[in-house]
């Protein structure tokens, strides 16, 4: 009885830290925005204007490569930020349709960090829970938490060998130990 209250505490710690990611990537992408587009626009001249309407902002390096674009497409809207050499990216997307993601990549994709409210896509799966993602070395070394259709969180690899899961279906917690083949080592219910 009380493994399962302690479960339900941390799952509930987590949708809250979820929450709060949510809104601090909300307010850090409006604060890089106005950073960005304050600092382009000192450099030039001064701009003074109730609105200012556009179809895409890009912002570039001296050279020309694009650091930052701001976009909308049919499907989303979405702010992408790019190191200068592209090592380092970052993007943060809003559809009424596709929900709200933000991903953070680092080593060319290598190392990252993905937060979804949940998504429609038009992929076979048709649905993403919402849920985390931080992974190294191209899922090598991962963590993930998911919210539906079950909550599920997983510290260990990307297919899940040599990983702890830890599950609550229909209210039915489970912890499992994955071995280095992906079979279950050891379970607790």
């Amino acid at each position: 009885m009380n493994d399962e209250s302690d479960l339900l505490k941390r799952i509930q710690r987590l949708e809250s830290e979820n929450l709060k990611m949510k809104w601090l990537g909300g307010l850090l992408a409006i604060f890089l925005v106005a950073m960005l587009v304050v600092g382009h626009v000192t450099k030039i001249s001064v701009i003074q204007a109730n609105e200012i309407h556009a179809r895409e902002f890009i912002l570039n390096d001296d050279s020309g490569g694009v650091l930052a674009r701001l976009r909308h497409n049919h499907l989303q809207t979405c702010l992408e930020l790019n190191g200068k050499s592209k090592v380092s990216q970052a993007y943060l997307c809003v559809g009424d349709d596709y929900g709200s993601d933000l991903g953070l990549f680092n080593q060319h994709g290598a190392d990252r960090a993905f937060l979804s409210a949940g998504t429609q896509t038009l992929e076979p799966l048709g649905y993403l829970s919402p849920g985390l993602m931080i992974g190294q070395r191209d899922g090598e070394n991962l963590i993930t938490a998911t919210l539906d259709p079950e909550a599920e969180l997983t510290v260990g690899h990307g297919d899940k060998k040599g990983s702890i899961v830890i599950s609550s279906v229909a209210s039915k917690p489970t912890i499992r130990v994955l071995d280095g083949n992906g079979k279950t080592h050891w379970t607790v219910q």
